[in-house]
């Protein structure tokens, strides 16, 4: 065992969004200044197998930022110290009398209770568990009282299996490590369920589950001193999460009736929508009001903002129309002429909308982040793809920008045919004089269109495809309650 201190973070198991899940933990850790070095192609195939990163304690890497990453990480079960290892429990116990004991005989005296970790089996039995515990006494001369309720120091084996196949779970005598360490502390899955929809004030067809929008607002590194847009805001589902990391918040949306809580509640039984249904009404919901800046009712095709050289947003976190739930419009005329006379409209007239072409979209967002966004912000959008063109294209089917570089994609399977890659692009230093960097986005038109393909029915005799260790393969209902 290496002299040095190491730490091990237990991660979220959920093969599907493996992805997402390291997105978000090597954004904190650049975040907190530990780097993002450390992960290398090795630390992401291990923690795909088992769900655990393995820190040692280097002049960058060190246990006041670890405890930083999980503050905030809502992937993370908990952060533990390791003490001692072994390929088995006869291993682990004669280490732990044979190595130096400085990392652990301060806790020898402490009241203390027990805990068992296990990724890839079934539950275990109490008495198997009780088994365990009293076998390390040879190795682990505990004086101190049991205190289950509230313990000085949480003693913690963290066993370790090899990857199911067909989520078949192992068997016990299939462990092929053990750890003993010590619980530090617990991460933030708890705010999943804080921020569930269930749980706003404000919902609507596309409103975003409470875990993809925290990972969201986590991979854009957001804090108090961010100031967050978001122009395709809806009921703000990644504006409230973002206000929760302390960000200042502003959003815009072309529809009135959903920004100004009139019509009918996407509430099933509620009626109308409450006046309080809105942005600001969200955000006090959570005690969150004095995170609002602002909502207007705008096309992002043609929005008032000016230019800023230093850019206006830290970051630009948004869920576009994609034709499923919600249609792609902008405002304009569908029968203009050449002869069209343009009135002087009253104020409370409501233009015009038209339907806003998929690619177009994208190209604008992306055209609008470059010149709103400061240099190193983040941009976060899902972007929909078919399956068969993005096994065909890979990443070359993304929305690109000279102006952005390309940090994260990570998948999301809508169905057999369709998955949402959730794209994080960072701005870079651009010379604006030159004209040839800063160019259109290349976005790569899907065939048929995305509505028509979603919607497409499934041919008979088609089989679905089954979930995969390692993979996002499986059905989004179990894991998102809408698609924009």
């Amino acid at each position: 065992m290496s002299t040095g201190r190491r730490w091990l973070i237990q991660l979220s198991v959920r093969h599907d969004f493996i992805d997402f899940i390291f997105a978000e933990i090597v954004s904190l850790a650049d975040y907190v200044g530990l780097g993002t070095d450390f992960f290398t192609d090795e630390v992401r195939e291990y923690a795909r197998k088992y769900f655990r990163i393995i820190f040692e304690e280097t002049e960058t890497i060190t246990q006041e930022k670890l405890e930083r990453i999980c503050s905030r990480s809502v992937s993370t079960h908990g952060l533990y110290e390791l003490l001692e290892e072994g390929s088995t429990y006869q291993e682990l116990i004669e280490n732990l009398k044979s190595n130096p004991d400085d990392n652990r005989k301060d806790y020898y005296t402490l009241q203390f209770a027990f805990g068992i970790e296990m990724v890839n089996r079934n539950k275990m039995s109490m008495p198997e568990r009780l088994k365990k515990f009293e076998n390390l006494e040879p190795g682990l001369p505990m004086t101190g009282k049991i205190n289950l309720n509230n313990p000085e120091v949480l003693l913690v084996l963290l066993e370790r299996y090899p990857p199911c196949k067909n989520n078949e779970k192992k068997k016990p005598e299939e462990m092929d490590h053990v750890f003993l360490s010590r619980f530090i502390t617990g991460g933030q899955r708890k705010l999943i369920q804080d921020y569930a929809v269930t749980n706003r004030i404000a919902v609507g067809n596309t409103s975003m589950d409470a875990e993809l929008a925290l990972w969201m607002s986590n991979i854009a590194q957001i804090d108090e001193t961010s100031f967050v847009f978001d122009p395709f805001v809806g009921t703000g589902s990644l504006l409230l999460t973002s206000a929760h990391y302390g960000s200042h918040v502003i959003g815009s949306d072309i529809n009135y009736n959903v920004m100004m809580a009139k019509g009918k509640s996407a509430r099933m039984g509620q009626g109308d929508r409450n006046s309080n249904e809105t942005l600001f009404g969200s955000l006090a919901h959570f005690d969150l009001e004095n995170k609002y800046i602002g909502a207007a009712i705008i096309d992002n095709n043609i929005n008032p903002w000016r230019e800023c050289s230093n850019g206006w947003f830290d970051a630009i976190i948004t869920d576009p129309p994609y034709g499923v739930r919600e249609k792609c419009e902008k405002v304009g005329h569908a029968n203009h002429r050449e002869d069209w006379i343009n009135f002087e409209m009253p104020d409370n007239h409501f233009p015009d909308k038209v339907s806003y072409n998929l690619a177009d979209v994208f190209n604008d967002l992306l055209a609008f982040s470059f010149k709103h966004l400061r240099n190193g912000g983040r941009l976060i959008f899902w972007f929909p793809v078919s399956k068969d063109e993005l096994n065909k294209h890979g990443k070359d089917l993304y929305p690109r920008h000279s102006g952005f570089d390309l940090m994260f994609d990570c998948e999301q399977c809508l169905n057999t045919r369709t998955s949402r890659i959730l794209l994080t692009y960072e701005k870079v230093q651009v010379n604006v004089d030159d004209e040839g960097l800063i160019s259109e986005s290349k976005v790569h038109a899907m065939r048929n269109g995305f509505r028509e393909l979603y919607f497409q029915p499934t041919k008979p005799g088609t089989v679905h495809p089954k979930k995969k260790v390692g993979t996002q393969w499986n059905k989004a209902s179990e894991y998102t309650n809408e698609e924009s």
